[in-house]
């Protein structure tokens, strides 16, 4: 929307704004050419409101050639051409006018006086185009800013309701209560396996309340987080679960967003293992290729097995939660195979492993 039509207070502000440059051209007009100020406002006022409109005008005009820095010749070209065309036209109408006031006015001057003023008319139309040009590239870079600045907040407020969601979600309750239940009964049969998961789960506890509300961890911490949360559910499992880790040659200390790999190993314990009967493995692979760090994490299925309530909740969090880190340069892909699914995250390390 043009700026002046916003409102009926900021059309009225303009029109306070451009009456002293109305006045002022008038007083000089009166100067230079030695006719009275009634005859000179009589000759310019209808101009000089008309010029008013294609000052207001011109802002469509800027809207449609925007400001491209490499190409600064192209910009001047067609703004000149446009000047001249503009000015033309509003010299032709004004001219028009004063052959009217030769008509139906006494005197037949006001066509002369007008030719005189016309070297007047056309400085203020070249200074009025330049000065609204000026104005209005101004004021769209101003809005531009304005909008960069909403969608940065924007992304913040979605980042911050990610986190929140992944903070909600970074220990299911179920999971817990199927721990807890666990330790009683190995207290009284195996004090030392019982002394082993309550180890692996205070591990992956503090993982999860600390690394919550921290914007980096390293892969290395990641991986270790997962094997005490899925060390936890071998002693559920057992042997229906088993575990491969292969983490590539300069990976661990890359950093990246703190826990990533737990949604998806959740997933392929709920909608993998634990819907076999001989359960499977689960594998952990890291490497880089091409300027990103690969992780994939890959576990069997059954197709044709009852699926269990919010498939895919995890997922969808962390492929909102990559988008938002990365803008695009990172990402999560899903893919089956021969009843193998697969996870891949894509983390852009060129330039450094630092988040932002």
């Amino acid at each position: 929307m043009h700026p002046a039509f916003r409102s009926g207070k900021d059309m009225i502000v303009a029109g306070l704004l451009w009456s002293p440059v109305a006045f002022w051209t008038i007083i000089l007009h009166r100067t230079l050419s030695g006719s009275t100020f009634l005859d000179s406002t009589i000759l310019l006022v209808p101009p000089m409101i008309l010029l008013l409109g294609i000052a207001i005008s011109v802002w469509y005009i800027c809207k449609g050639l925007p400001f491209e820095k490499n190409d600064i010749l192209y910009f001047i070209v067609r703004h000149s051409l446009t000047m001249i065309l503009v000015l033309a036209v509003w010299i032709g109408i004004s001219s028009g006018y004063s052959g009217l006031l030769n008509e139906y006015l006494p005197a037949g001057k006001w066509k002369e006086l007008f030719n005189s003023s016309i070297p007047l008319l056309t400085g203020m139309g070249i200074f009025t185009y330049l000065l609204s040009i000026l104005i209005y590239y101004l004021a769209l870079a101003n809005e531009r800013i304005r909008h960069a600045e909403r969608e940065i907040l924007q992304q913040q407020l979605e980042a911050s309701l990610s986190e929140l969601e992944a903070l909600k979600t970074t220990i299911h309750p179920h999971f817990l209560f199927n721990s807890l239940n666990l330790i009683s009964p190995l207290i009284k049969q195996s004090p030392d396996r019982a002394s082993e998961l309550i180890s692996h789960l205070s591990e992956f506890l503090i993982y999860s309340f600390e690394y919550s509300i921290k914007k980096n961890s390293t892969v290395r911490e990641e991986i270790e987080h997962i094997k005490n949360y899925l060390s936890v559910e071998k002693f559920r499992l057992s042997e229906r679960l088993d575990m491969v880790f292969d983490i590539g040659e300069g990976t661990s200390d890359i950093q990246v967003p703190p826990l990533i790999l737990l949604p998806v190993v959740e997933n392929s314990i709920k909608h993998g293992i634990s819907q076999l009967l001989e359960g499977g493995l689960i594998s952990v692979k890291t490497l880089c290729k091409e300027e990103h760090l690969v992780i994939i994490i890959s576990n069997p299925y059954e197709e044709n097995t009852k699926k269990p309530r919010g498939r895919g909740h995890g997922l969808n969090n962390l492929k909102k939660r990559m988008k938002l880190y990365y803008k695009g340069e990172g990402g999560v892909l899903t893919g089956k195979k021969d009843n193998i699914f697969n996870v891949r995250i894509f983390i852009p390390v060129s330039g450094g492993t630092e988040i932002e």
